[in-house]
C-alpha cells in the first residue's frame, strides 16, 4: 500500500443536487474495469477489476475537492458545486477492515472487501426483493446517500461510527477559495484549541471572528481537514 495523508476527490462531470462528501468518496473507490490485461504467467488476455480502498488512515486527513476543470479550448474554469460535508466523518465504509483488529466486533463481510462495497451489495439484494434499485440507500447518486447527519453510515443494525472508532474523524478546519480559477483569496474556518474546541473561527489575513458551526458547514469547501480528535486513544 501507499502511505498518504491527503486525497483529491473529483467532482462528477455534471452538477448534482444534494451532493455530499460521501458521494465523492463512494465514487473514488468504485471498481474500474481494465480490458485486455495479459497474464505474465499464462499470457492469457482477460478483463480485470481494479479496486481502491483505504487501509491505514492518517491521524490527520486532508480532503481536497478538485474544483478546477479545463475546457477543450484550454481555458481553466472553477466549479461552484455545493458539496455537503459533516462535522463528524466515518471513513469505515470506504476502508478495508480486519475483524478483531480494527473493529470492536466482527462483521459478516470478512476482510477482503470494503464495508461500502459489501453494504452496497447486501442492500442491493434487499432492495431488489422489495422492488428498489438499491443505489440511493447506501451511497448512490441520489439525495439519500446513506451518510447520516453525523457522518456515520448505517447498514442494518450496524453503525459504522460506533463499530470503528479508529476510522471516525472530526472536522478541524475548512479552507474556502473565493474568486476565479486563476485568481482569488483563501480564507479558513478553524476549530478552536483546547477548552475552545467547541468554537469556530473565521480567519482572513488579519480578520478573525467567531462564527457558528452552521456557517462553517454551509461554506463552499475547497479543502477539508479532519483529525481523530485530542481525546482519541488511537495514535
Amino acid at each position: 500500500y501507499d502511505k498518504f495523508d491527503s486525497i483529491t476527490l473529483p467532482l462528477p462531470e455534471t452538477a448534482a443536487p444534494g451532493l455530499g462528501i460521501g458521494n465523492l468518496l463512494s465514487d473514488f473507490i468504485q471498481p474500474e474495469m481494465l480490458d485486455a490485461v495479459q497474464c505474465d504467467a499464462c499470457h492469457e488476455i482477460t478483463t480485470h477489476t481494479k479496486t481502491l480502498t483505504f487501509s491505514k488512515l492518517p491521524a490527520c486527513l486532508c480532503i481536497h475537492i478538485a474544483r478546477t476543470t479545463w475546457h477543450a479550448s484550454g481555458h481553466v474554469h472553477k466549479r461552484l458545486d455545493s458539496v455537503h460535508f459533516p462535522e463528524t466523518l466515518s471513513m469505515a465504509p470506504y476502508s478495508f477492515v480486519q475483524p478483531g483488529l480494527n473493529s470492536n466486533i466482527s462483521t459478516p463481510w470478512g476482510s477482503t472487501t470494503s464495508l461500502y462495497s459489501a453494504g452496497l451489495m447486501a442492500n442491493m439484494g434487499h432492495n431488489e426483493s422489495a422492488g428498489g434499485s438499491g443505489l440511493d440507500a447506501i451511497g448512490g447518486s441520489g439525495a439519500n446517500s446513506g451518510l447520516e447527519a453525523s457522518g456515520s453510515m448505517s447498514f442494518g443494525s450496524y453503525t459504522f461510527g460506533a463499530m470503528f472508532p479508529r476510522n471516525l474523524y472530526r472536522l478541524l478546519a475548512v479552507i474556502v477559495h473565493s474568486g476565479e480559477a486563476n485568481a482569488g483569496h483563501f480564507v479558513t474556518y478553524r476549530r478552536g484549541a483546547l477548552r475552545n474546541s467547541y468554537k469556530w473561527y473565521y480567519t482572513s489575513d488579519t480578520v478573525v471572528r467567531e462564527v457558528p458551526i452552521e456557517e462553517v458547514l454551509n461554506s463552499s469547501a475547497y479543502m477539508l481537514f479532519y483529525d481523530r480528535g485530542s481525546s482519541s486513544k488511537y495514535p
